[in-house]
């Protein structure tokens, strides 16, 4: 996912300045060969729902500046991108 999403988005929300390298043992079809409509809907669809999932499961107790409180309306659309189905 790393090495597909775009940069801006690889520094500012994960902190990770260049793009990594890819592994020897990935085959290129998962890399620079990669379809171009896959490419664009990890880097548009499914890293941003990867990094929202991760930041809507921080626990509300946290002090961190960065922390978003996302509504249960934000969170059941995030359940549903991943399940299909709405939490009740």
């Amino acid at each position: 996912m790393l090495y597909h999403m775009d940069d801006y988005d690889r520094k500012t929300l994960l902190q990770i300045p260049e793009k990594p390298s890819v592994p020897n043992d990935l085959p290129r079809e998962l890399g620079e060969s990669l379809d171009g409509k896959i490419k664009t809907w990890i880097r548009k669809v499914y890293a941003p729902a990867v990094v929202a999932t991760q930041m809507s499961r921080i626990d509300a107790a946290s002090t961190s500046s960065w922390r978003y409180n996302f509504t249960a309306q934000e969170k059941m659309r995030l359940n549903y991108f991943w399940t299909g189905k709405v939490s009740m």
